[in-house]
């Protein structure tokens, strides 16, 4: 009986340990997720308009959220020179046939900054299409809601250090 009871305690011991063990484990995993997603949330967002659209709702609506540190970027020719590593991404506004789009998601691109390509369904050609799928870190986006949805899964996916 002492050993069927000693083997017991000795079984429970077992599980105890595998069970805290798991436990942490997983809070530190959890922990290491939620740190990455709370450091990138200190990191800015660019949008950088189009001459066509001021992009002043999205960043209204982005505001909102109260999640994001958002930085619009009117001057279209210049913002490039502000955009650095410090940003985690990069909301760029789709033009047809802008010669600023193509520089400026040239540029990003070179910098390896995430950009959010944000434009009006079906309002980007198939071959500029092609052109943007050259680069690995985009999305395409043309809904607000999206919008909101896309930031948000960047600032929680990519470490704060590395892209």
């Amino acid at each position: 009986m002492a050993i069927l009871s000693f083997l017991s305690n000795l079984q429970f011991l077992w599980f105890l340990i595998g069970a805290t063990t798991t436990a942490i484990l997983f809070l530190s995993f959890i922990y290491k997720k939620e740190q990455r997603l709370f450091n990138n949330l200190k990191r800015p967002v660019a949008i950088i308009v189009s001459d066509e659209d001021s992009m002043s709702q999205e960043d209204e609506l982005l505001r909102r959220v109260q999640f994001f540190n958002i930085h619009l970027l009117r001057d279209t020719r210049r913002s490039i020179d502000l955009i650095n590593s410090h940003y985690r991404l990069v909301i760029l506004r789709y033009q047809k046939g802008s010669e600023n789009f193509w520089s400026t998601f040239n540029s990003l691109s070179g910098k390896q900054i995430p950009v959010i390509v944000f434009s009006k369904p079906g309002e980007i050609d198939s071959s500029d299409i092609k052109k943007i799928q050259e680069y690995s870190l985009y999305t395409l986006c043309n809904t607000p809601l999206r919008l909101i949805s896309d930031v948000f899964a960047i600032m929680s996916t990519y470490q704060e250090d590395k892209i």
